[in-house]
C-alpha cells in the first residue's frame, strides 16, 4: 500500500499494531520471527521507501562516517506525515482499531523510534533495536525533554560488539544507550535493555523480533 510517498507492507489483521521503520522486505521476515514470541496475534505495519539519513534523524548532523552521507535531519516532517496519513490509513485497512500502537526500528530507524516518542503521544511503547543513540546531541536531548504523551514502555538492545567498531562516535554507542536507558527510567517510563551476541549487523531480524515481542507484551499488560 503506497501512502504519502512511502510503502506500507501489513502482515497480519488483529491484536496490537507495530509500525516498523524498515528496509524493503524486511518486514515478513520480522513477523514470521515474531509471531512465535508474542502470547497472541498482532498486525505489523512495515514503512519503506524512506530517505534513510534524512527522515529517521531528528536534526542535522555531518557525516558520521566515511561511507554515510550527512544527515538533513527532518524527522519532525515524516513523524506528520507518519502519524496524520500512514498510520491512519494502516489503521482503515486493518479494520478495526488496534488496543495499543507501538513504533520499533533498527539503526537509525531505532534512534527514530525513540525520538517519535517525544513529538507524538500516538505510540505507547518503542522498541530501539541496536538502535543509533551515539547521534550527536541525543542523550543530552532525552535527559531534557519529557515525552509527549505517557509511554507504557521502552526496549533498547545492543550487540556487545557494537562499541569495538565504526567511527568514533559511533563507538559511544553503548555508553550512549545507558544514559538513554537511565534517563527514560528516571522519567517514570518501564525499560529493557538487552545485550546481544555479536556486532551491529547480527541477526537484526530476531532481535527486532525481540523487541517487538516485548513492547507488545507490555501493551497487553495495560
Amino acid at each position: 500500500m503506497d501512502i504519502s510517498g512511502h510503502h506500507a507492507d501489513i502482515y497480519g489483521k488483529e491484536g496490537p499494531l507495530v509500525v516498523l521503520n524498515a528496509a524493503e522486505g524486511e518486514g515478513e521476515k520480522v513477523y514470521r520471527r515474531a509471531l512465535p514470541l508474542c502470547s497472541g496475534p498482532f498486525t505489523l505495519a512495515a514503512v519503506s521507501g524512506l530517505s534513510w539519513y534524512d527522515d529517521l534523524t531528528p536534526w542535522p548532523a555531518w557525516s558520521f562516517a566515511s561511507w554515510a552521507p550527512s544527515c538533513k535531519g527532518v524527522a519532525d516532517e515524516y513523524i506528520k506525515a507518519l502519524t496524520g496519513e500512514i498510520v491512519p490509513k494502516v489503521i482503515e485497512s486493518v479494520g478495526h482499531r488496534p488496543s495499543s500502537i507501538s513504533i520499533a526500528g533498527y539503526s537509525l530507524a531505532g534512534l527514530f523510534a525513540l525520538y517519535a516518542l517525544f513529538r507524538t503521544d500516538v505510540f505507547s511503547t518503542a522498541a530501539s533495536v541496536s538502535g543509533s543513540l551515539w547521534y550527536p546531541g541525543f542523550a543530552d536531548f532525552t535527559e531534557s525533554h519529557e515525552t509527549a504523551g505517557k509511554v507504557e514502555g521502552v526496549y533498547l538492545s545492543l550487540g556487545d560488539r557494537e562499541d569495538k567498531g565504526g567511527s568514533r562516535i559511533m563507538r559511544t554507542v553503548g555508553e550512549s544507550t545507558a544514559r538513554v536507558e537511565r534517563a527514560l527510567r528516571e522519567k517514570g517510563i518501564n525499560t529493557a535493555y538487552e545485550m546481544n551476541k555479536g556486532g551491529h549487523f547480527s541477526d537484526p531480524e530476531g532481535r527486532l523480533a525481540k523487541g517487538i515481542a516485548w513492547v507488545i507484551a507490555q501493551g497487553v499488560a495495560r
